[in-house]
C-alpha cells in the first residue's frame, strides 16, 4: 500500500514513539491504534498510510487537518508539504491539544500553525486549503469542507458508518469515492 517516497520519507523521519504515552511504548510500532488520552487514540499507522496515501500531499501545499491528537499525522504532514508549504491543525480537546503540541515542540516544525478550538470555525478564519484531512468521523461531509477546499484540492474525510470519503474538486465540482471499513472516533465539535 505504501508507494509515495516521500511518505516513506517521512514516516522513516518521524518516530511514532514520540507520539504515544510511556505505558503504551512497547507497542508504538505496532499496526495498532493506541489510547493516548480521554478515550482518543492514535490511529493504527495502516490507515495514516492509506489516508495519506489517498491525500497525495504535495510539496508546497497548504492543509487543514481536523483533530491533530497527539501529532504524529501533523509532524509527517510537515514533511510531506516541506519549507514551502503549511499545515495548520486544529484540536478541539485543550488536554489533546496540550500533549499534541508537546509531541510536536520535539521537532521544531517552521510551517506548521496548532489552533486549539472548533474546526468548522477555525477553517472560516482561513483562505482555501490545497487539502484537508480529518482524524475524527463527521455524522455526513460538512458544506465548510467544499467551501475552504481549493480547485484541484483534496479531502480526506471519515464518516461515522465506517468509510473514509475521498472528495476531490474539480473545476468547482466535488467528486466522492468511498472506501468501507475503517472506524474513527467522533468529531467533537
Amino acid at each position: 500500500m505504501l508507494r509515495s517516497p516521500a511518505l516513506k520519507r517521512a514516516l522513516k523521519a518521524i518516530d511514532r514513539a514520540h507520539f504515544v504515552p510511556v505505558a503504551e511504548k512497547d507497542y508504538a510500532y505496532a499496526d495498532m491504534p493506541l489510547h493516548v488520552s480521554s478515550g482518543q487514540t492514535i490511529s493504527q499507522p495502516y490507515t495514516v498510510v492509506f489516508m495519506l496515501e489517498l491525500l497525495q500531499v504535495r510539496p508546497g501545499n497548504t492543509v487543514f487537518e481536523i483533530g491533530y491528537g497527539s501529532g504524529w499525522q501533523t509532524m509527517i504532514l510537515s514533511s510531506l508539504v516541506g519549507d514551502k508549504g503549511h499545515v495548520v491543525a486544529v484540536e478541539v480537546r485543550k488536554d489533546m491539544a496540550k500533549i499534541g503540541a508537546s509531541n510536536i515542540d520535539k521537532y521544531n516544525p517552521s510551517n506548521v500553525e496548532l489552533v486549539v478550538g472548533n474546526a468548522i470555525t477555525a477553517a472560516n478564519s482561513y483562505d482555501k486549503f490545497d487539502r484537508i484531512i480529518s482524524g475524527a468521523a463527521f455524522d455526513g461531509i460538512p458544506e465548510v469542507l467544499d467551501q475552504k477546499l481549493k480547485d484541484d484540492g483534496i479531502a480526506i474525510v471519515p464518516t461515522q458508518d465506517g468509510n473514509v470519503v475521498k472528495l476531490t474538486k474539480l473545476k468547482g465540482t466535488l467528486g466522492t469515492e468511498t472506501y468501507e471499513g475503517f472506524t474513527f472516533v467522533p468529531i467533537v465539535q
